[in-house]
């Protein structure tokens, strides 16, 4: 506590002046008024950070506005006048309010969007020709400084932003050349890495880590497909490459505490979520025709990149398991290497492995949640089953009866496995009064 210590009022209780009590609700008084003092802390935060950036906006409208009116000259100081104002507010920052993070963060997002429309209204006067990625790269390196000159936690998040959408204009644009790999992103994601470590290690409960947590692994998703570049390699690289990453953010958010919440964990849920997915859309015969060695091609960024999560997944499940115990199973850690064997062994075999392994994802799900007393886990499990039964609805090849019985089955399990756990809830319920 700031305002008093529990060794201070240890030391009154001894001297006999208060009793344990009274200094209980003392400590709970200043806890509550500390609590509500970081919550309003955090409160101001968001003001500041969204009055910043309607700041930022409102002096690209007042110069845009006036913009035909002004000669050469006059936009030449219009176009760096938000630049200059940005940068002594954040000298400013840093020399007198270098302790408050209202002024650091707010500073900073003022001078993160003055750099881009300076560049672009410079441009736009003396008629500087560029593609999107060169102005995106150019944002980046003049802006990446900021996170530890300011240490601002959301110019970090919004430079991996800026980032991703420089690597999905640079590696999904097929107008430019194969060799058009936005190793930028990568750099970028190295960059904040220290930053990043720095709030995992001292700041944990901090919300910036929470939206840490998501930009990185949603970043990733977005742009591991702009390393292919326009060279196709096959489905089948695609899918592994996919299924490793995912695997990769399961097994990192696999070690975090169960009790957290959604918000707080998401490695785990976008991992879980994702290799659900991906078993779900291989479940269709569909989905198989591509898959031929002779469209493979093993020369491009993606796939080295693809190689790379892949033995770090498997060198993290070794870690992990090193005494096999069947106990300790876990088919979602599995299911890359399921997946591997099964987009290798054929159209046909293929499909049953990849069905066969949803079942099996589902089953121990199920178990695990009547085991647990866990709705939620239960839940999940019958989810997956009633989902793949939905998907082979729409499955030609299996005849109408088969659909209708499969469908009967899952809901006849629904109710079965929650009415089960809500009796057992009851009876534990009936014990413990007794």
């Amino acid at each position: 506590m700031a305002s008093i210590s529990r060794k201070d009022l240890q030391q009154l209780i001894d001297a006999n002046i208060i009793t344990t009590d009274t200094a209980d609700k003392i400590e709970a008084f200043f806890t509550t008024k500390e609590n509500k003092a970081e919550q309003q802390g955090k409160l101001n935060t968001v003001f500041v950070i969204l009055g910043a950036l309607l700041i930022s906006l409102s002096i690209i409208l007042f110069i845009a506005h006036n913009w035909d009116g002004l000669n050469k000259t006059a936009k030449t100081v219009s176009a760096f006048l938000p630049l200059a104002i940005a940068q002594l507010l954040c000298v400013f920052a840093l020399l007198y309010k270098k302790e408050s993070n209202l002024w650091r963060e707010a500073s900073a997002i003022v001078l993160f969007f003055a750099v881009p429309a300076s560049i672009s209204l410079i441009s736009q006067v003396y008629h500087i020709n560029g593609t999107m990625q060169q102005f995106l790269f150019t944002w980046i390196l003049l802006t990446a400084p900021l996170v530890y000159l300011m240490r601002s936690a959301i110019i970090a998040l919004l430079l991996i932003a800026v980032a991703s959408w420089y690597a999905v204009a640079a590696g999904y644009d097929y107008y430019y050349s194969d060799n058009n790999v936005p190793w930028l992103y990568l750099m970028v994601l190295v960059f904040v890495a220290p930053h990043y470590y720095n709030y995992i290690k001292q700041k944990n409960d901090s919300n910036y880590l929470n939206w840490y947590n998501w930009f990185i692994p949603i970043s990733r998703l977005i742009c591991l497909g702009s390393f292919q570049g326009r060279t196709f390699h096959s489905e089948r690289i695609s899918y592994t490459g996919y299924a490793a990453l995912l695997t990769l953010f399961y097994q990192i958010g696999n070690n975090k505490k169960a009790s957290e919440t959604f918000f707080a964990n998401p490695y785990f849920k976008l991992g879980l979520i994702g290799i659900i997915v991906i078993f779900l859309m291989l479940s269709f015969e569909n989905f198989w025709n591509d898959f031929q060695f002779d469209k493979m091609v093993f020369d491009s960024a993606f796939v080295y990149i693809s190689a790379i999560l892949f033995c770090t997944c498997v060198y993290i499940f070794i870690k992990q398991n090193k005494k096999l115990n069947f106990r300790n199973f876990n088919p979602v850690e599995i299911a890359l290497y399921v997946l591997v064997i099964a987009i290798f062994a054929g159209k046909l075999t293929g499909v049953f492995i990849i069905n066969g392994w949803l079942l099996v994802i589902a089953l121990w799900y199920i178990l695990r949640g009547s085991a647990q007393n866990n709705f939620a886990l239960m839940n999940l499990g019958l989810l997956i089953i009633a989902t793949l039964a939905v998907m082979r609805f729409f499955d030609d090849d299996i005849p109408f009866v088969w659909r209708g019985f499969f469908f009967l089955i899952t809901g006849i399990g629904f109710f079965a496995a929650n009415y089960n756990l809500i009796r057992r809830r009851k009876h534990l319920a009936q014990k413990k009064s007794l």
